[in-house]
């Protein structure tokens, strides 16, 4: 019996990394890939979070970011440029179900289930135009739920930032073991491919949007790396790293299970009466260029309407505040800060001294009240010092009260 195939469509972005992207009005920030293995008690628990601070110290220039640059040689790291390709999830796989029957107040803690996110992802690459020329069709695998190990990527040469993903698996007690152990896998379909694991163990099913703990996993993509999102090198299968100068390209991505492809290529008749989920999406005209910045960065969009609309005013009362922000208003409202200043040099006017009084002013820019009263005992010593009669160190001697004096203060006092 047929399946029918279930079409579910979703957003693709591109990012295109160069030494261009890394501007004086905003920065690209240095992050790194969160370490798991941090949360295990024993020899990794000294660190204070599962991500190192962001040292804008080392954001530019471009060769002092370890995003872009080997910061020992401050040379650029072809194997890092190219264009980072991400999709962006349907909102069912993000949408989590609790148990019907189960307790559903504010204060519940029965667990939510998230559905399982497609495990494989074809992409596809066309080139219309590049320098120097490349073929045009190319396919690549991402196998999103493939659990590797750190020590084969090294082998084969490949960054563990760029191929693989870390990730929080339950069945792996030692933090040693934590550290060792990635996820997802990028292979590029040549016609002899035969890179097929059939071991359940190889895999990491069911995979979901919150299976790794992180609520970023799926939408940030130092954080997903060949699972959620693709880094494409711009190169054919041999070729050198960082060669493209420049290319026009298109993307399809289409993402599917495993299971579900396995069962329509077999021979075998399916009793599964459930549609086959096939998740897709595209990006035309993506033009990148290595030596040049794209021609619209959202970052420098984002710092120019930050400069503009969001001014910052050092002052020390209100009209200071109304001055930065009509400044920053629209040319109209911002003639009006004209007017404020001259308010605030007709008040200064009047007075020599008007900045310290305004300080003085809002030091003490508080209505006084009766606090009531504190009752207590003086000698008679004390009224004989007060005229003379006596020294007032003999005076001011301490009072020896009698046990029913202090009654009777601590009910005046309370009164």
């Amino acid at each position: 019996m047929s399946r029918s195939v279930n079409c579910i469509g979703m957003k693709v972005d591109a990012y295109i990394l160069n030494t261009s992207v890394v501007g004086d009005s905003f920065f690209l920030a240095p992050v790194h890939p969160p370490r798991y293995e941090t949360l295990s008690s024993g020899n990794f628990d000294s660190r204070p979070d599962v991500e190192d601070p962001i040292d804008l110290n080392n954001a530019s220039p471009w060769n002092a970011n370890p995003r872009i640059a080997n910061i020992g040689t401050g040379q650029v790291l072809k194997s890092k440029l190219g264009i980072y390709l991400h999709w962006c999830l349907p909102k069912q796989f993000r949408l989590g179900t609790a148990d019907a029957n189960g307790y559903q107040g504010l204060d519940s803690t029965e667990p939510v289930q998230y559905e399982a996110v497609p495990g494989r992802w074809l992409i596809f690459r066309h080139i219309e135009e590049s320098q120097p020329d490349t073929p045009a069709l190319e396919i690549f695998l991402v196998e999103g739920n493939r659990i590797r190990e750190v020590s084969d990527i090294l082998e084969k040469g490949g960054n563990p930032e760029l191929v693989s993903s870390p990730f929080i698996d339950r069945n792996l007690t030692k933090a040693e073991d934590q550290i060792k152990t990635v996820l997802g896998q990028v292979s590029r379909l040549s016609q002899n491919w035969n890179d097929v694991h059939k071991e359940p163990s190889d895999y990491h099913s069911p995979l979901t949007v919150l299976g790794s703990g992180n609520p970023l996993f799926a939408d940030f993509i130092p954080h997903n790396s060949a699972v959620f999102s693709f880094h494409d090198y711009l190169t054919k299968e041999g070729g050198e790293l960082g060669s493209i100068e420049s290319a026009k390209i298109n993307y399809s991505v289409y993402g599917f299970f495993a299971k579900d492809a396995l069962e329509i290529a077999s021979d075998a008749p399916s009793e599964s009466s459930t549609p086959v989920t096939v998740c897709w999406g595209s990006l035309y005209s993506v033009h990148y260029q290595r030596d040049a910045a794209p021609s619209k960065i959202k970052a420098a969009e984002k710092a120019k309407l930050f400069e503009d609309t969001q001014p910052v005013g050092v002052g020390n009362d209100v009209m200071d505040a109304c001055v930065a922000l009509l400044r920053g208003s629209s040319p109209k409202e911002a003639s009006m800060a004209k007017v404020f200043q001259s308010l605030k040099s007709d008040a200064s006017l009047q007075q020599s001294n008007s900045q310290l009084d305004r300080a003085s002013t809002a030091a003490t820019n508080f209505k006084g009240t009766h606090g009531g009263y504190r009752w207590q005992i003086k000698k008679e010593e004390e009224k004989d010092a007060l005229f003379g009669s006596k020294s007032l160190s003999q005076a001011q001697q301490p009072i020896m009260r009698t046990t029913e004096q202090k009654g009777v203060l601590r009910q005046l006092n309370m009164m």
